[in-house]
């Protein structure tokens, strides 16, 4: 079995970095990662609220339809 390669890996990665005078990039400000969360946030709600409505429209039972319906209000209240 071949040995570890991490040092050889870290190696080149220095060298491409340095090769093409990469700079790190600085984290995200407070305000960025919250609007990164409440993106991803609306887009989760957003699928969700798909989801549902081809749920309802595959449903007859009114229990089923009365549940969707409460799912559905509460996805709009946080679109």
């Amino acid at each position: 079995m071949p040995g570890k390669t991490d040092r050889i890996d870290a190696r080149m990665l220095a060298w491409f970095a340095d090769a093409r005078k990469l700079i790190p990039t600085p984290p995200p400000s407070a305000q960025q990662a919250k609007l990164e969360a409440l993106t991803a946030r609306l887009r989760h709600v957003t699928r969700d609220i798909i989801v549902q409505k081809q749920r309802r429209s595959a449903t007859t039972d009114p229990l089923a339809l009365a549940q969707i319906g409460e799912t559905l209000a509460l996805f709009a209240r946080q679109a």
